[in-house]
């Protein structure tokens, strides 16, 4: 599998597409056409979601299960490419498994409906926590807006009791500078990581110290212990 962000512009998606040997994309209809004029020869189909062909899958013959070992590879994670052209992260079966076993047992802890609110991309880090939300029967809360809207996301969070979320470091600076209203305590857990964090930290509402941690892409699995932030 290899998640691509939806901003990304249709070269950079074509690119992503021949350097990981894809044979099947699958891309919102907005975007089917943008892929296409990129697509490498490589790529065998490129499914519009929602469109006939995407469709025709749900009435299709089922497949065997395709047994993998833990080392196998399962995702491929490209990086934004900031000292060059993005690089795919190999991820393992094993290590998304391990990973997700190590946040929900010793990082977060979660429970049946507590909630997971993709403010970052689901193509980067706040898809790697989706599988441990899905094993704890967890919720999935996507923004309306589609992007990064601090009052947004503290409404969400206002409205979601005991609830998580991966951000950058300016997205959490945003959010204290925000001036709409959130209950502090529906705040399970935020997790940053990737940039210095003392002059952050000093404007924290809560005045506790959030760990940051390595990048979530390239480590594919979590040993620091974030805090709530309130």
């Amino acid at each position: 599998m290899v998640p691509a962000n939806a901003k990304l512009h249709g070269r950079e998606v074509g690119y992503i597409l021949q350097h990981s040997g894809a044979r099947v994309c699958f891309a919102s209809s907005e975007l089917r056409d943008e892929v296409a004029a990129h697509a490498p020869a490589t790529l065998e189909y490129l499914i519009a979601i929602g469109g006939p062909q995407y469709q025709a899958l749900f009435t299709a013959d089922p497949i065997a299960v395709h047994p993998c070992l833990g080392g196998d590879l399962a995702w491929l994670f490209y990086t934004s490419g900031t000292t060059g052209r993005p690089k795919g992260a190999m991820l393992s079966h094993r290590a998304l498994a391990t990973a997700s076993y190590a946040l929900a047992g010793e990082v977060d802890p979660i429970a049946p409906g507590d909630v997971l609110l993709h403010a970052a991309p689901i193509s980067h880090g706040s898809g790697l926590y989706m599988m441990a939300h899905v094993a704890r029967l967890g919720i999935h809360v996507v923004p309306e807006s589609s992007s990064f809207d601090a009052a947004e996301v503290l409404r969400l969070l206002d409205a979601w009791p005991r609830t998580s979320m991966f951000a950058a470091p300016t997205m959490v600076k945003r959010l204290v500078e925000c001036n709409a209203e959130c209950n502090p305590d529906h705040i399970r857990t935020i997790i940053w990581g990737g940039a210095p964090r003392p002059a952050l930290c000093a404007n924290l509402r809560s005045g506790r110290e959030p760990d940051d941690d390595h990048d979530p892409v390239e480590a594919g699995d979590r040993r620091s212990r974030p805090s709530p932030l309130g």
